[in-house]
């Protein structure tokens, strides 16, 4: 017995001895690891502070820097800064360049840009998007440099850094035009909107293609670690788009342009200014398909990442869409791009429906107690590739299926348009998980 008891003592004195080292060895652990993240963390404080002298913030949102585009929206919309001007209805009617001149209402503009973007930032994090639509007006040449070799970047870094802060990137908009650029080009009548004020509404093909080189070479070098998608103009086989029968023009516009942007940036990913319509959008529909598929003839698809198209049917006399003209169009920009070098992912950063029926057709009370449908301009994800879950609520249609509600603030995911009877007999519309031919589930 005492043997016994002199042995577990022994035992239980090693025992000790080796909790005291395992100690020391976790303390030892710890202040390493402390060591670690304190050299980690200082590490990001000067990368931020050389990020900030520069003008820019990084997004830390690691769905931003996803290799695929997502969904856009336009949250900071520079025209709601406008908007807010005292003279906002005369403020940019004669042009960019003469608004200018009144330094005091171009600080307020900058000044009510960031009031927007303040007051929105915390609701674009709720949102679920990755991306955020740099539309006319932030990445318009004329803007960033009003005069030869000039650059103003006050207005391009404000929105940069707040979209920044609100943890999404950029589908930048470039418009490629500059008025000292243009110096003899008539203004077109036909295209007085605000998109056009930017430029002074003086839009034409670049006339010096080497500065025009410089400016986009100086604008990816500083904003290309918040573009995630450089778009090459808007909407360019339209009457305002300027090469509305000049596929060719467009072309070559478009393949300096994705050459000098992956020159600066090789992991860069372009895109065509969007396509105002497809082959099922009405009057002008067939312009737009010679547009493209001369553009495709060309060899376009080769200096594109994603092919860009808008689809406004809020827009146009039957504003009600069903599956059959969306899958016209799916298609025929699908064939389009098999026969001439293969596919590339479709990117609607235009789409718009009715959330109901059109105001003024009847309903069923519910509806005719809202006023009918209101149009939903939703900036929809690519297509033909895989994305992020969609945002949607679920709801029971008129015929008792299951159905889901579209809204404004979210996002969503093409899956399939069925469109059904309701008790007046009027069309509507479900998105369900499906397939269209040439659409790849997301």
């Amino acid at each position: 017995m005492r043997s016994d008891f002199i042995t577990y003592c022994v035992i239980i004195e090693k025992r000790r001895g080796l909790t005291k080292n395992s100690k020391v060895l976790l303390l030892v652990l710890i202040i390493i690891f402390v060591l670690v993240i304190a050299i980690i963390l200082i590490f990001k404080i000067i990368k931020n502070a050389k990020n900030q002298s520069s003008g820019i913030v990084n997004s830390a949102n690691p769905t931003a820097t996803a290799k695929s585009p997502f969904g856009t929206m336009i949250a900071f919309n520079i025209s709601d800064a406008v908007n807010g001007l005292p003279d906002k209805s005369d403020a940019l009617k004669n042009g960019w360049t003469e608004f200018k001149k009144d330094n005091s209402g171009y600080q307020t503009l900058l000044a009510n840009l960031q009031k927007i973007i303040q007051d929105r930032t915390k609701l674009v994090k709720t949102t679920g998007f990755a991306l955020d639509r740099g539309s006319f007006g932030y990445f318009t040449w004329n803007v960033i440099e009003p005069q030869k070799g000039q650059f103003d970047w006050d207005l391009t870094d404000i929105y940069i850094k707040g979209a920044a802060n609100a943890n999404v990137k950029i589908s930048a908009v470039i418009q490629p035009f500059a008025s000292w650029d243009q110096k003899n080009t008539q203004a077109n009548a036909n295209c007085k909107m605000l998109d056009a004020a930017y430029y002074d509404y003086k839009a034409g093909a670049p006339n010096d293609m080497a500065e025009y080189e410089n400016f986009l070479t100086k604008t990816v070098e500083r904003y290309k670690d918040n573009v995630a998608v450089w778009e090459i103009g808007n909407e360019n086989d339209a009457q305002c788009g300027v090469y509305q029968d000049n596929p060719q023009g467009y072309f070559d516009l478009l393949k300096i342009s994705s050459q000098t942007i992956k020159k600066v940036d090789p992991q860069a990913k372009v895109t065509n200014g969007g396509a105002s319509g497809g082959p099922s959008l009405g009057p002008g529909a067939d312009s737009v398909g010679n547009f493209w598929t001369k553009f495709f003839a060309l060899g376009g698809g080769q200096f594109i990442d994603y092919f860009n198209f808008h689809y406004n049917t809020e827009r146009s006399q039957n504003a009600k869409l069903d599956s059959a003209t969306f899958e016209k169009d799916l298609n025929f920009f699908n064939d389009l791009m098999d026969k001439n070098g293969g596919k590339k992912p479709l990117y609607l950063t235009e789409f718009g429906i009715y959330s109901g029926l059109p105001a003024g057709e009847a309903g069923t009370p519910s509806e005719q107690q809202n006023g009918g449908g209101q149009p939903i301009q939703a900036r929809s994800p690519a297509t033909n590739q895989p994305g992020s879950p969609p945002a949607v609520s679920a709801g029971q249609g008129q015929d008792g299926t299951q159905g889901v509600e579209v809204s404004r603030r979210q996002p969503f995911k093409i899956k399939t348009f069925r469109p059904q009877q309701n008790k007046a007999g009027k069309r509507y519309l479900h998105l369900r998980q499906g397939k269209i031919p040439g659409l790849k589930a997301i």
